[in-house]
């Protein structure tokens, strides 16, 4: 969809995606960490340890969403100029970069919980919840962009 409006749109679309990845890697490291700790707990059905097990590496997760979000709000437009040297596609991104801000805000509990149940090897239930999101997300995302919104 990008591509199809404008050269401009796909830059700027590109940069603030690279700030979704950054940050993906970043709490999926901790999605890992609460995959092998919750899958070991279960494993030997310790579910008092599994219960701290998610509340702590919930605890890591929020507080490192909540942190890459400071720093992207504060290093944004040094990233920006960076990326880029295209008045119009700096100016275009930093008019969208708040959603790049929140980003790890809105996906820190999907990347969390993505730990928690693959580490109770539930990954049927994530890949149900995906499917369904998925077809909502794809029509709605095609509607939303024939309307122009």
């Amino acid at each position: 969809m990008s591509a199809q409006s404008g050269d401009v749109i796909l830059a700027a679309n590109a940069i603030l995606l690279q700030v979704l990845s950054i940050s993906a890697f970043a709490l999926d490291g901790v999605a890992v960490s609460a995959e092998t700790l919750s899958g070991q707990a279960a494993g030997r059905r310790d579910w008092p340890r599994f219960r701290i097990i998610v509340k702590r590496t919930g605890i890591v997760s929020y507080g490192l969403a909540i942190t890459l979000s400071a720093i992207w709000w504060l290093a944004m437009p040094t990233y920006l100029q960076f990326m880029t040297n295209i008045e119009s596609v700096f100016t275009l991104a930093y008019e969208y970069h708040l959603y790049a801000v929140l980003l790890p805000l809105v996906g820190v509990g999907a990347y969390w919980l993505d730990g928690i149940f693959f580490g109770l090897t539930a990954g049927n239930v994530i890949r149900n919840a995906a499917l369904i999101l998925a077809a909502i997300f794809f029509p709605l995302s095609w509607v939303l962009y024939q309307r122009g919104i």
